[in-house]
């Protein structure tokens, strides 16, 4: 008995109407020091651009997925909007498939399954033993810091810098309902992880049932301050797009709730607090 809203046509919708009716309003955000770095969402449109025209003038499309080997991060969220406004989809990882070497054949078991055209980490030294795996040796690997790297990687501000040649209107005008926007892998408790496609009308459908059960998310626009990992569909889908789709504010949370990571959350919580919240048991 509930109406729905319209459904719009992909996450570029969103982004382009917060852009214009608040582009000055915090849309992503992650610690950086003692403070936070923070992106308004003018900012983060002109990225996203800028990224979508770098793949675009790569020749990448629906058939060359990339996969984000690491967790949440600004860079992390920049790369998969710029993607999905290409109509590139990405396969976002549980970040333990590249930094516990013991899990590796998780990673490369992925790997195998999706045949990616790029892989992304935050911090090429960290994940220095995953990205030297021969497994993506004709991979091009984007990294947020390149120093350490033991192969040959490329800086994100590249592709953030984009490739002017690129009609980027005409690109992002293909991008429609059914176009491919992730590839969530399931947590393989019970067997080898299993690929989900994830296409924007998914997406998109999600936030308008949301908000005809919760209307207050369009009353004012939320803000969360949330760990809930990017490579499931509750941290990633759910609430980054909730965000989007009301104009929102996302701060990232380094913390966790756990015996190590509650005392992080709870001083993030603090200087940034949220209008609401979401957990998991």
């Amino acid at each position: 008995r509930h109406v729905i809203d319209p459904v719009v046509k992909n996450t570029g919708v969103w982004l382009h109407k917060w852009a214009l009716e608040a582009p000055d309003r915090v849309f992503l955000a992650e610690r950086d020091g003692e403070g936070w770095r923070e992106l308004s969402y003018a900012q983060v449109l002109k990225s996203v651009r800028g990224i979508a025209s770098s793949l675009a003038a790569r020749g990448m499309g629906k058939d060359t997925p990339i996969v984000i080997m690491s967790g949440n991060s600004v860079d992390h969220a920049l790369l998969s909007l710029g993607a999905q406004y290409a109509g590139v989809p990405t396969s976002p990882l549980a970040e333990q498939y590249s930094l516990i070497v013991e899990a590796h054949g998780r990673l490369i078991y992925v790997l195998d399954k999706i045949k990616p055209a790029m892989a992304f980490v935050d911090d090429a030294a960290r994940y220095g033993a995953a990205i030297g795996l021969s497994n993506l040796n004709d991979m091009e690997v984007v990294a947020s810091k390149t120093d350490g790297a033991p192969r040959d990687v490329t800086a994100f501000t590249d592709l953030v810098a984009g490739d002017p040649s690129v009609d980027i209107d005409a690109v992002h005008a293909q991008v429609g309902p059914d176009t491919l926007a992730k590839i969530l892998f399931t947590s393989g408790s019970s067997s080898d992880p299993k690929g989900v496609l994830t296409t924007q009308k998914m997406m998109c459908g999600n936030q308008a049932q949301m908000a005809a059960v919760l209307p207050f998310l369009k009353e004012r626009p939320p803000v969360i301050n949330d760990w809930l990992p990017w490579n499931h569909v509750f941290g990633g889908s759910h609430n980054v797009n909730m965000m989007l789709a009301h104009g929102g504010t996302l701060y990232i949370d380094d913390g966790k709730p756990t015996k190590r990571g509650f005392a992080r959350t709870i001083e993030n919580i603090i200087s940034r607090p949220g209008s609401l919240a979401f957990n998991v048991p």
